[in-house]
């Protein structure tokens, strides 16, 4: 059975030394998209109280944790890099003045 995250005797047994940086700017983008999208997270979250047709996505957060504690030992062998596709097309699309959806 594989270990829960923080169970070690070390804070970062086994992580490279990416991961602080990595995880830092991903709670930092996803946090700035719960700020700017605000309303529609939280209408988003108001269909799924009360449509009993979307009420299984209340429980996507808790699979999302289960799924990274069944994967946790092989998830902190990995080593965060850069992909800079998104952001050649990002730059792109800028350059030709042509909207992001279409």
């Amino acid at each position: 059975m594989a270990s829960v995250p923080g169970t070690s005797d070390e804070p970062s047994a086994g992580l490279s030394a990416q991961w602080p940086r990595t995880l830092g700017a991903m709670a930092f983008l996803f946090s700035a998209m719960l700020v700017l999208f605000h309303e529609d997270v939280a209408n988003l979250v108001f269909v799924w109280w009360k449509s009993s047709t979307f009420n299984h996505c209340l429980l996507l957060p808790a699979i999302l944790v289960w799924l990274v504690v069944l994967r946790w030992e092989g998830l902190r062998q990995l080593e965060p890099q850069p992909w800079r596709l998104p952001l050649i097309w990002l730059v792109d699309r800028r350059a030709k003045r042509t909207p992001l959806a279409g």
